[in-house]
């Protein structure tokens, strides 16, 4: 149904004006630009606006309540500033993906969903307020060195049960974006509430598992089949074990190189340090095969085999080959590019690798970092997850993709 924002009757979704005032509907045309809602606005004669919480690059999120009441709650807002219009559409299917998935959730450890509903171009989601603090600002705060471990086992084993409860809908629901930032710790219970449902994803059937979809999450806590664009439930449970490394150790996972948790804090019992590992295994047949049992483990109900625990091994980097067998030798980097596409002359892959981590120039690093993939030498693992902290976000696009298909 589509709620008329003038006089909030209900009308057929195709609607193109209200049947009860004739007001007009325009919701694909969205305006280039909108200023915050200010304190004391009004939203469908219904929700006032208190004060705003946070903005964001396609929106903001207000502290609201009920006119007249004492009922608060978040209002959530997409708006678009600068986007183009693909990403202006990708931004408004995802804002009505997280409505219609939430709406239909209830669970004591997410927001509850009370309505959405558009207006003029600004698409608004309603839910609990969530009074607390994100785990990404407590680990800042406080979390020099690591939080202490009872804590984050406690909020882990409430986050496995709404990961449980997510992948056991029909269809299963793929959260893709578990990160420190996106739970919330409530002040007056503290417990752990996952929040912004964004870029969450249904899988219909065994179809959409096979089809390869566009790589959408956050660098770090990733799992390589999402990086490859092909999610699963297992995805979330990796993303859950770097979360957890995080919070322990105080340091941002590096992708798909995450050491024992006992390297940082030594303090860490075998049991937890066991947990993330396993967690965090590059095959995910090797994971915990569900969020339930994931819970069993952090509660010490199942124990892990240590020798099955995550081992780290280095990875040298030869040096190139005598000058005398190596026809790269000399060349400017943009010549070396040129001869990588479609090579397998394994020759190359030193003077690729010195490209990538020391070449002054962005698209000459970028480019290497697309051939190391294409050739899938081993070589290359090391220097490649180097380039994950680059500034360029396209150089760290391009390392973390063939990084998914090396056997690290």
């Amino acid at each position: 149904m589509l709620r008329c924002p003038e006089c909030g009757v209900e009308n057929k979704k195709d609607a193109k004006f209200c049947s009860e005032c004739g007001n007009s509907f325009i919701f694909d045309d969205v305006p280039r630009e909108f200023k915050p809602l200010v304190q004391g606005s009004i939203l469908l004669e219904k929700y006032e606006i208190l004060n705003k919480i946070k903005s964001g690059g396609m929106g903001s999120v207000y502290k609201a309540r009920i006119k007249d009441s004492s009922d608060i709650y978040a209002v959530k807002e997409l708006i678009n500033f600068s986007m183009d219009e693909t990403k202006q559409q990708e931004a408004i299917k995802r804002f009505k993906r997280e409505s219609n998935i939430l709406s239909e959730l209830r669970h004591t450890n997410l927001p509850s969903v009370i309505d959405y509903f558009s207006i003029g171009g600004r698409y608004y989601l309603v839910m609990d307020f969530i009074e607390g603090q994100d785990l990404s600002t407590i680990a800042s705060e406080r979390g020099d060195g690591g939080l202490p471990e009872e804590e984050v086992v406690e909020w882990s084993i409430q986050i496995c049960d709404v990961l449980e409860y997510l992948h056991s809908r029909t269809p299963q629901i793929i959260y893709r974006d578990m990160k420190p930032s996106n739970i919330m710790i409530r002040n007056c219970d503290n417990k752990a509430i996952l929040i912004d449902f964004g870029i969450a994803r249904t899988l219909q059937s065994t179809e959409d598992i096979s089809i390869t979809k566009t790589a959408i999450g956050t660098v770090g806590y990733m799992s390589p089949e999402q990086y490859r664009g092909k999610p699963e439930a297992r995805s979330d449970i990796y993303s859950l074990g770097a979360t957890m490394y995080h919070l322990l150790t105080g340091s941002t996972p590096i992708p798909f190189s995450i050491p024992p948790l006992s390297k940082y804090r030594p303090d860490i019992s075998d049991r937890v340090n066991a947990v993330v590992m396993t967690a965090v295994k590059i095959k995910t047949e090797e994971r915990f095969k569900s969020a339930l049992e994931m819970k069993q483990a952090l509660m010490g109900l199942i124990k892990i085999d240590k020798s099955s625990q995550y081992l780290t091994r280095k990875i040298k980097v030869s040096s190139p080959p005598r000058q005398q067998e190596d026809p790269y030798t000399g060349m400017d980097a943009k010549k070396i590019i040129s001869m990588s596409k479609g090579s397998k002359d394994k020759k190359i892959v030193p003077h690729l690798i010195n490209i990538l981590v020391s070449d002054p120039h962005d698209e000459n690093r970028r480019n290497a970092a697309s051939a190391l993939g294409d050739l899938g030498d081993n070589r290359a693992i090391e220097p490649l997850i180097m380039s994950l902290s680059q500034d360029d976000e396209y150089v760290t696009i391009n390392a973390a993709w063939p990084l998914a298909g090396l056997e690290i």
